[in-house]
C-alpha cells in the first residue's frame, strides 16, 4: 500500500494540515455566487461555517440560537423542521425567526397606571396589571401628589409622572416616580415640607469647570421636575432613545428626561404649548395632538413637522402605543366613539374602528401584543376597561379582575410599561 506524505494540502484559500481542516473564509456579502451542492465554507461574517443546500447557506451543526439583549427573558421553542427559536411568555403570534428589532428590545410583561380623578377628587394610586393573565392588583396611594390630568413616562426601570399637584386641576412642574419591578414610590430628595417626596433623581449633579446649562443648552441639571409648570400636559416615551417627552399642558417649551443619568432639560420648543395635548412615542416618531393641531417629533434629534390627520382633534381622546409599527388614537373629541389606526413612522391612516363605547379621558397602558384602557370618561369617570389585541385590532370588554382598583372613577391618569426579566436587575 502505497502512502504520500506531505506537510499541507493547500487549495485557493483552503488547507489541509495535521492541525485540521481550514476552510475557505468569506464574509456574508463575498460568498461564492454559483457554489456547488455541498460545498463549505467559513463566513466570518456569523463566525460560522457554512453548507451550501442547493439554494441557500445552512448553518453546520444547527445548535441553539445565539442569546442577545434582544432574547433577554425568553424561552427556547422548537418549530420541528424549522428549527428552533426564541419564544416568550404572552406570545400570541406565530413567530419562526430571532427576536430582534425594536419590538423585542425588551418583552412587556406588565404595566402601571398611575392616578386619575373621580368628580373633583385626584388620587395618588398605583395599579398593576399583569399582562399574560390580565389581572390587575392594587398597590396603594404610592406617588407623594396626585396625579390627574398629566401624563407619564417610564424609562426600563422606573416610571415618572410630570406635573403632580394636590388639587383637582392645577399648573405644577412636579414629577413623582414609581419603581416599575415594585409599583413603589421613590423615596428621593426633599420638596418643601414633604420629606422624601420624590422631587429629584438619586444622583447628585455637580460640574467642574463650564456649566452644562450653558454648554449643552440644558435647562435644569439633575432632578426630575419638569422646566416650566403644566396643567392638562402629555408625555411620550422614546424606548430606544432612552428619553421621555412631556409637552403642551399651557407651554411650549419641550422638557426631556434623559432616563439612564435622570436629567431633565429643555429641548427647544413644540409648535404649540396648548393646553389639552395627547401623544406617545413609537420607534423614532414622537406623535402629538395639541388642541387644534398635530405635530410629529423626530426622537433622534428632537426636530418638529406637521402631522396632516385628524387625531384627537381637541387633546382629550388619547393614544395607545404599540411596538408594532402603528399606534390607535381616537380621532373625535371627548366621550366619542370613532378610532383611527396610524402608521407609527409617516402617521399615514391604516384603519379606522369605533370604539365599544364612546368615552374620552382615556388610560392607555402599552403591551407586547396587546394594549388596555385602564379608565375612562363616559359622562362620568369610571374603571371600564378593555384590552386591545394588536394583531385583530378588536377591543374587548374587560371584567372585575382586570380592571383597577382602591377608587371607582379614575380617568385621566397615565401609564407606564416594564418587562419583569428587565426591571428585576434593579428592583429595590
Amino acid at each position: 500500500m502505497s502512502q504520500l506524505t506531505v506537510g499541507t494540502v493547500v487549495t485557493g484559500n483552503a488547507s489541509l494540515q495535521t492541525q485540521g481542516l481550514k476552510l475557505p473564509s468569506f464574509n456574508s456579502g463575498s460568498r461564492p455566487a454559483s457554489p456547488n451542492i455541498g460545498q463549505m465554507i467559513w463566513n466570518s461574517s456569523d463566525a460560522k461555517a457554512q453548507i451550501w443546500n442547493g439554494s441557500e447557506w445552512d448553518d453546520v451543526g444547527g445548535g441553539v440560537p445565539g442569546a442577545t439583549n434582544e432574547t433577554r427573558g425568553a424561552y427556547l421553542v422548537s418549530d420541528g423542521e424549522n428549527g428552533t427559536f426564541w419564544a416568550y411568555p404572552g406570545q400570541n403570534n406565530a413567530v419562526s425567526s430571532p427576536l430582534t428589532g425594536f419590538r423585542y428590545r425588551s418583552l412587556i410583561t406588565h404595566g402601571y397606571l398611575v392616578a386619575g380623578y373621580k368628580g373633583s377628587n385626584p388620587w395618588r394610586t398605583v395599579n398593576k396589571t399583569w399582562h399574560a393573565t390580565d389581572v390587575t392588583f392594587y398597590c396603594g396611594e404610592q406617588i407623594d401628589r396626585a396625579l390627574t390630568y398629566a401624563d407619564v413616562t417610564w424609562s426600563d426601570y422606573f416610571g415618572y409622572g410630570h406635573g403632580c399637584v394636590n388639587s383637582f386641576t392645577g399648573s405644577s412642574n412636579h414629577t413623582s416616580s414609581i419603581n416599575l419591578h415594585t409599583g413603589m414610590r421613590r423615596m428621593f430628595g426633599t420638596s418643601g415640607s414633604n420629606p422624601g417626596g420624590g422631587t429629584y433623581s438619586p444622583s447628585n449633579y455637580g460640574w467642574e469647570g463650564d456649566d452644562p446649562r450653558g454648554v449643552m443648552g440644558y435647562g435644569t441639571v439633575g432632578g426630575w421636575n419638569m422646566p416650566v409648570s403644566r396643567d392638562r400636559n402629555a408625555c411620550a416615551t422614546a424606548q430606544k432613545q432612552q428619553h421621555g417627552y412631556n409637552l403642551g399642558g399651557g407651554n411650549s417649551a419641550v422638557g426631556k428626561l434623559h432616563f439612564p443619568s435622570e436629567i431633565m432639560y429643555q429641548s427647544g420648543n413644540s409648535p404649540s404649548g396648548s393646553d389639552h395635548t395627547a401623544s406617545c412615542g413609537d420607534e423614532d416618531q414622537t406623535w402629538a395632538s395639541f388642541r387644534g393641531s398635530r405635530h410629529t417629533c423626530n426622537q433622534n434629534n428632537d426636530s418638529w413637522s406637521g402631522w396632516s390627520s385628524n387625531a384627537a382633534p381637541d387633546g382629550v381622546c388619547k393614544f395607545l402605543p404599540t411596538k408594532y409599527g402603528h399606534f390607535y388614537a381616537g380621532t373625535g373629541n371627548n366621550v366619542t366613539s370613532p378610532w383611527t389606526k396610524y402608521n407609527g413612522s409617516n402617521g399615514g391612516g391604516i384603519k379606522n374602528g369605533q370604539k365599544v363605547r364612546s368615552y374620552g379621558e382615556e388610560n392607555f397602558e402599552m403591551g407586547q401584543d396587546h394594549g388596555y384602557m385602564m379608565g375612562q370618561y363616559d359622562g362620568q369617570q369610571n374603571n371600564h376597561t378593555t384590552k386591545w389585541d394588536y394583531t385583530t385590532d378588536v377591543e374587548t370588554n374587560m371584567g372585575p379582575t382586570t380592571r383597577p382598583k382602591g377608587h371607582y372613577g379614575q380617568s385621566s391618569g397615565g401609564c407606564a410599561s416594564a418587562a419583569t426579566a428587565v426591571t428585576a436587575n434593579y428592583a429595590q
